[in-house]
């Protein structure tokens, strides 16, 4: 007896509020045609960096930036 798998996975539900509420330390934006790289700061007005595991990690994306970019 042949048996199917279930291959489509249930996806919860968004609340657009959570995310809403959800803080943005920084991002980086990319324009390819012009070159341009622009870092946001989060909801803070600043890019806050707290200790050395997330400045590595705003090392590394905008490093992978630059990289794609130029």
């Amino acid at each position: 007896m042949e048996s199917a798998i279930e291959l489509s996975e249930k996806v919860p539900e968004v609340d657009l509020e959570e995310i809403k509420k959800m803080k943005t330390l920084w991002c980086i934006e990319l324009d390819l045609k012009k070159k341009i790289i622009a870092i946001r700061p989060g909801n803070d007005g600043c890019i806050s960096l707290r200790g050395a595991q997330e400045a590595w990690h705003f090392i590394k994306v905008l490093k992978e930036t630059i990289q794609e970019t130029f």
